[in-house]
């Protein structure tokens, strides 16, 4: 894993504990055309090109996923390698080198491309290839809830028999020309974002990469792997009432957390934490907090929720990828990440909110949204091993 608050697992985990923010200004272009100056970049030094000569966010891919299969204990001996799968999302971060080249070729220097760049499903491919994984492979493109939804086919690939190992995840960096996007749909913040704030102003961009090994229990315990979470549900649905706008009533984004649970077999109050989507923009922050009093009812009230985007930012295709690498973290360690920059809860947005510092507790399930553009949304629920 890596987000702007480390390039490992353990450095980002460690950093989220403490409610430190990763969010600063840009350095990556010019921001004096937009409405905001910031965001949440990788930190610096951070050496990608170590990977080989792809795409920046390719790299970035196979920094996880190698992180990924080291922890898991994988080599090229303990798994079939034509019974594992790829199920990784597309991503926005390609425009950089595209930005790039424009730039160099209005300056007369017609620079050769990747073979890669304008290929969305380069980051499965390369991460197939160089990890030898010749099963099923799919990309996934649906927003800012791709990585969830890649989590989810490669739950249903396992189930139905057509893998026996999935790694699934997904990569994102910032362009010029995605903050431009969100600039012209005027929900840019000026300052780190706030989720649930009664004074919040929008989304803080950011970026990361966020990869997990899936694999059915009958082959962990056969090349005698440990593990600690297991994906006990997972929901989507897809009910757009606007490309942008979401519904404040909740009742859409209910869907896929009554069908995570409904999945999982596990009740609203079994849940002990909830990984918000939380991404700070006025009408999103209602319309998520509607849907989980819809879904929870009065055990909302007990539920402690926060939203990462206000430490790392939103990753984009990414975002769900890296938060639920990090609810998984959270359940496992038993410590909760806050919500900071939340000063003043907003009286619409009445949920239990762990704000500023993380909270430590034992609990048995856990639930991560992802809600996108065009009204792709989904949840996965988390349980600890054995349940």
């Amino acid at each position: 894993m890596a987000c702007s608050l480390g390039g490992s697992l353990a450095t980002s985990f460690g950093r989220i504990k403490k409610g430190e923010c990763g969010i600063g200004n840009i350095s990556r272009f010019d921001t004096s055309p937009f409405i905001s100056s910031i965001g949440a970049e990788l930190p610096p030094g951070l050496d990608l090109a170590k990977y080989g000569d792809h795409k920046r966010v390719d790299n970035l891919a196979m920094l996880a996923a190698r992180e990924a299969f080291l922890n898991a204990g994988l080599g090229p001996a303990s798994f079939d390698s034509a019974r594992a799968a790829v199920c990784f999302v597309g991503s926005s971060g390609e425009f950089l080198e595209v930005e790039e080249r424009v730039a160099r070729a209005m300056k007369g220097d017609m620079v050769l491309a990747p073979k890669s760049l304008h290929d969305p499903a380069s980051a499965t491919a390369l991460i197939a290839r160089e990890l030898g994984l010749r099963g099923s492979r799919a990309t996934v493109v649906t927003a800012c809830s791709s990585g969830l939804m890649a989590v989810g086919q490669g739950v249903e690939w396992i189930r139905q028999g057509m893998a026996d190992l999935v790694v699934t995840g997904g990569a994102d960096l910032i362009s010029r020309m995605v903050y431009s996007g969100f600039h012209s749909l005027k929900i840019l913040s000026k300052r780190p974002c706030a989720p649930f704030d009664s004074g919040r102003e929008g989304i803080t961009l950011g970026e990361g990469a966020g990869v997990m090994i899936l694999e059915p229990e009958s082959h962990a315990k056969r090349r005698g792997a440990n593990w600690d979470i297991e994906i006990a549900g997972h929901g989507s649905s897809c009910v757009s009432t606007h490309m942008t706008t979401p519904d404040v009533s909740g009742v859409a984004w209910a869907r896929p957390m009554e069908l995570a649970l409904k999945d999982a077999g596990v009740a609203p109050d079994e849940i002990g934490y909830i990984n918000a989507h939380g991404a700070a923009t006025r009408l999103s922050d209602i319309a998520e907090a509607m849907a989980i009093k819809k879904v929870f009812g009065k055990a909302a009230a007990n539920i402690p929720v926060s939203s990462v985007k206000s430490m790392i930012g939103h990753c984009l295709f990414a975002a769900g990828s890296v938060e639920l690498v990090i609810t998984a973290l959270a359940l496992k360690e038993g410590v909760l990440p806050p919500t900071i920059n939340l000063e003043n809860p907003d009286s619409q947005c009445p949920l239990n909110h762990i704000v500023g510092a993380a909270i430590e507790t034992d609990i048995d399930y856990a639930l991560c949204n992802s809600f996108g553009f065009g009204g792709s949304s989904a949840s996965v629920a988390l349980g600890k091993r054995g349940l």
